[in-house]
């Protein structure tokens, strides 16, 4: 347990330190050598490690969820207005049911 906690603070640090450091060009490629040196190890602790770090970064991945749904849902909002304003409103439903010609339309609005 007390090794499971440790890990969890290194691991902290680290993503601390990685975001501190994400545009820093010599941090990167230092820390692609210490994963690769380490990558059995890595392996061996990665699902504990990889429980720890969603659960450091789930209030990041939380909100980073939200603003892609709302994001995704205005998308849909304005073409759903566009295509009604333009009195298209037959391909409301064919866009609700045919991913692929909903995205052919949000391109086609630039959306």
């Amino acid at each position: 347990m007390t090794d499971t906690l440790e890990d969890m603070s290194v691991t902290r640090q680290l993503l601390e330190d990685y975001k501190k450091n994400k545009e820093n060009q010599l941090y990167q490629a230092v820390m692609e050598i210490i994963v690769k040196a380490n990558e059995n190890r890595l392996k061996e602790g990665k699902r504990d490690m990889c429980n720890a770090l969603l659960e450091l970064m789930k209030d990041e991945l939380d909100e980073k969820r939200e603003k892609g749904e709302a994001l995704g849902e205005s998308r849909i909002n304005q073409l759903n207005l566009k295509l009604s304003e333009l009195n298209r409103s037959d391909e409301i439903l064919k866009a609700a049911v045919d991913r692929e010609y909903q995205k052919k339309l949000l391109n086609e609005f630039g959306l």
